[in-house]
């Protein structure tokens, strides 16, 4: 599991670097000029390496700060009478 991690983080960090030099590179009016393609391309290339850098985070937080119904770090921890821990607005949701 921490190759698997180290693995994930060190594309995620690659990934990350390489976007934030192309946003770099396409600073104000260039940015205007760009296709709605390329627009699209680079808003792609973001958040597939956003995605990788969540799931490294992830991989890193313990399951016990993890909501059992969204998978995600909980902001609002609340317990239920099960004896587990939910995001508030997760599990309120789901008692609806």
């Amino acid at each position: 599991a921490d190759a698997e991690f180290t693995a994930l983080a060190k594309s995620a960090a690659r990934n990350e670097s390489a976007s934030r030099a192309k946003v770099a590179q396409l600073q104000g009016e260039e940015l205007e000029h760009l296709s709605a393609g390329q627009l699209e391309a680079l808003l792609d290339e973001n958040i597939s390496a956003l995605s990788r850098i969540q799931k490294a985070r992830l991989a890193t937080v313990p399951d016990d700060f993890k909501c059992c119904i969204t998978l995600e770090i909980m902001t609002d921890p609340v317990m239920a009478a099960d004896g587990h821990s939910y995001e508030r607005s997760a599990i309120e949701r789901w008692l609806r």
